[in-house]
Formats: C-alpha cells, structure tokens, sequence
C-alpha cells in the first residue's frame, strides 16, 4: 500500500518537474525569437520593444535641446559668453573636446575617434547653427531611452544649411545623454534604431533639462517653421497649407506666389497673442488670432506634424460651424459679416467678391478688377466695422455700419449700408451701398 503511495507522489512529482521544464523551454524560445543580434557586437534590439512616433511636446522639445547644445560646441569660432551653453569664453579648437564629451561611446569606438581627430570625423561650423526637429522615434530600452531625430539645420538668419538625422539616447537614472551624428537620411523611420543596454557616464557637459512649452509658445513654433520654409523654399510652404484649402483658396502655386508677394511683410512680424482650440477625431484644430487681429489656423496631428490655413473665411473651421449651427439668425449675419471684414483687411477681394448678390455684380461690378478698384481706393487697408442699427426685410438683414481706419484713429469715418442675405450650407450674399 506504501509502494503504491509513494509511486503515485513520484509520478505526481515527475510530472510537475516535466510541466516546469516545458514552460521554461517555450519562454526562452520566446526569448531567443524576440531578440536578434545586429551587427555592431554586443548591440541587441528587443523586438517587443516597438519604435514609436514621439508625440509629447516636452520631450520633443527636450531631445531637440539636447541636438542644439551639440552644434554649440561644433562652432569653431570662438563663442561669446552669451551664446552657448558655456559659463565662459573659449577658443573654437577648444570647444571640440566639449562635442567630444557628448558624443556615444560605442560611436567613438566604432570611428576610432579621439579629441586629437575628432574635426575629421564630425562636422563643423564657422557660424552659429540651430537645429529644428521635424520628427522623431522613440526606441525604448531597458536603461536607455533611443531616440531617432530628422530634421533642418539652420543659420542665425534661419537659412536652412541641410537636412539633418541624429540618435539621441537618454539615461533618465542619471539625467545624461549622448549623441550619434548620422548620415543624411530622407525620413525619420529610415533612420536604424538598434537599442545598446550599456548606461551613459554622466560628464559636466552631457546633462539635459527638460523644455515645457506653453500651448501659445508651441503655435507660435509651428507658425515660425511655416515662415522658415516660406523664406526658403516657397513650394514647401505651399505643401504645409491644409490640402482643402489650398485647393480652394491658391489652385495654382503661382496664386500663392502672388499672395506671398502683397502680405510676406505681415507674415514675417506675424505674433500669436490668443488662440481657441477644437478637438476632432484625427488632429487638433487650432484657431489662432495674431497681435494685429489676423488669423491663422493650424491643424496638429502630433508635435511637428500639422498644416496650416492663412484665414479663418475661405475654409469653415470647425469651431465656426459648430459655433453658427447653434447661433440664431442674427449671430449668424453677424458671423458673416465678420468673414467680409477678415477678407477685406486681407484684401481678398476675389474672395469678398465671389460673396455678392448676383443683381448687385450685374448693376455695379461686372468684372472682379472694378471691383477690387473701388474697394481699394474707398476702403482702409485694416478696417474696423461697428453696427449701428439692424433691420429686417423679407429675410433680409440691413444693416447701418460706420468704418473706421484701425491703424489710424484720427482718419475720417465712412458709413455705409449691408445687406445680407443668408442661403442654405452655410453661404450667404450681401450687397453695399456704392
């Protein structure tokens, strides 16, 4: 009877051993299929470990810190104490063994380089530069935080000098990081992301803070990039307007150029002062009203992806409709009026135009060009439009309205007579006393 018990808990206890040792074998085979050794020795890149698009503003703008105190040191001039990240005054020759005390150990060993050669193995520069990230990956270690950065390096008047790709790595234990210069790249996700385990020694010179910027600060980022690219290639800034409205406002790139060539002066001085924002299922929508009363919207997917819009009229923003679906008729003739204002301080006439009642371009204006002659010699270049009384007329709203000159308070006042005339879809048609 004992033998028997004793067989049962010796096959009982062999089983489970047998159980534990199959388990043991499936999860280190998992192991070993996870992970795969790339050239480069002992550099191992856990395949569970996903590269992602970063998509948070502070540690955009962080790693991007990181990239721009790099190019501070690769400035071989001799840089001022204001400057650079340096507490004092230091030689260009000098400043290299600072990019040396940033660069990635296991890029140093795999080039060979020494603070003696290191101008034959890094990039340099006579001026000084800034980097502007325009994506990033995100490659996350055990230790280490990987990140793969494309992008524009930029002189101090904003020239883009080239595109750009570095490897950022972080070690968030001891606040340090390191960097990997990389050869050009056209995108980000061409960018190899192979995580290396080994930790960052933290020096005097590779520490980081973190970049937190407010939502205005961010816009205003955003608006900047767009006249970066307008200054330097006007066909890139055609490609960042919203895809709608670029069909509709500039069908051709010439009608952009032109518009470019009359308001360039106010997009360059152009400064976000307040802003609204709408949220939507694929991108935020901000509305955006400058210092001087102009608009601009801008679309964000994520940090660094977004289009833009030069107005608030040509395309309804999303704030705009559900704003006048839920406004009564008067607030909407009020709404409407404000776009014929927005587009007359622009001086879109084509647009402000395209808004007349058909009988009244038949009795005063028949061509767009005598049109945008009146308006330009009987109206201000920034106008301030205040209603003075209201009427309805068969579903026509008339309205009293004195103009004002908005850059100079001392100008005559004009006065003249709108009626507007809503249709369905959100359009309308208004006509003026001439």
């Amino acid at each position: 009877m004992k033998n028997n018990i004793l067989k049962v808990l010796m096959i009982g206890i062999t089983l489970i051993i047998i159980i534990i040792l199959i388990v043991l074998i499936v999860i280190l085979n998992n192991d070993i299929q996870n992970s795969t050794n790339y050239e480069g020795g002992d550099e191992i890149i856990s395949l569970d470990s996903k590269v992602e698009r970063v998509d948070n503003n502070t540690i955009f703008y962080t790693i991007q810190s990181c990239i721009n105190k790099y190019l501070s040191y690769c400035n071989v001039e001799e840089l001022p104490i204001d400057g650079s990240y340096l507490d004092e005054a230091i030689d260009g020759d000098d400043v290299l063994e600072y990019a040396y005390s940033l660069l990635d150990k296991k890029y140093i060993d795999e080039k060979n380089i020494t603070i003696e050669n290191i101008k034959e193995h890094i990039e340099t520069y006579n001026e000084e530069t800034i980097f502007k990230a325009r994506a990033m990956n995100l490659l996350t270690g055990k230790y280490i935080k990987m990140y793969g950065v494309y992008g524009n390096i930029l002189d101090s008047n904003n020239k883009i000098l080239k595109d750009a790709c570095f490897i950022v790595n972080i070690d968030e234990l001891n606040n340090s990081f390191s960097i990997c210069p990389l050869e050009k790249y056209s995108s980000v996700d061409e960018i190899p992301m192979q995580m290396s385990e080994d930790r960052i020694e933290r020096n005097d010179n590779n520490t980081y803070q973190f970049i937190r910027p407010t939502t205005v600060e961010l816009l205003q980022d955003y608006l900047e990039y767009y006249k970066i690219l307008l200054n330097n290639n006007i066909e890139n800034s055609y490609e960042l307007l919203d895809k709608t409205y670029r069909t509709v406002k500039f069908p051709t790139i010439e009608d952009y150029k032109n518009y470019i060539n009359m308001h360039n002066s106010e997009i360059q001085i152009a400064s976000i002062a307040r802003y609204s924002q709408t949220e939507n299922n694929e991108y935020t929508q901000y509305v955006c009203v400058t210092s001087d009363g102009k608009y601009y919207v801008i679309n964000e997917k994520g940090t660094m992806d977004y289009n833009i819009m030069l107005d608030y009229y040509t395309v309804d923003a999303e704030e705009f409709k559900t704003k006048y679906k839920e406004s009564s008729l008067e607030e909407k003739i009020m709404m409407n009026i404000d776009k014929i204002t927005q587009g007359l301080n622009n001086q879109d006439y084509k647009y402000v135009y395209s808004k007349l009642a058909d009988s009244f371009k038949s009795n005063y204006f028949q061509t767009e060009e005598s049109f945008e002659q009146y308006m330009s010699n009987s109206f201000y270049k920034n106008n301030n439009i205040e209603i003075k009384n209201v009427e309805n007329q068969n579903d026509n709203y008339i309205f009293t309205v004195e103009i004002t000159n908005a850059n100079d308070s001392s100008a005559s006042h004009i006065e003249k007579t709108i009626v507007v005339q809503l249709k369905g879809d959100m359009d309308f048609v208004f006509s003026f006393s001439v």
